[in-house]
């Protein structure tokens, strides 16, 4: 196969023609959402409460 030029995969890339296609990841499992949900707003509290006081850091803990 040929090298191919940056402006010849640019001029391919902005033909309308040209079919671009995507893959996702999607998580179906809605327990390992929520539970990430949860996760995440006990590390903001966590950094928050940080911020505050001048007690042994939590934040670092609970982010490993």
């Amino acid at each position: 196969m040929p090298e191919r030029s940056l402006d010849d995969i640019l001029a391919e890339a902005e033909d309308p023609a040209y079919v671009r296609v995507a893959t996702a990841k999607v998580l179906l499992r809605q327990d390992l959402v929520a539970r990430h949900a949860r996760l995440e707003g006990e590390l903001t509290a966590a950094i928050a409460l940080d911020a505050r006081t001048n007690d042994p850091d939590l934040a670092p803990a609970i982010a490993t």
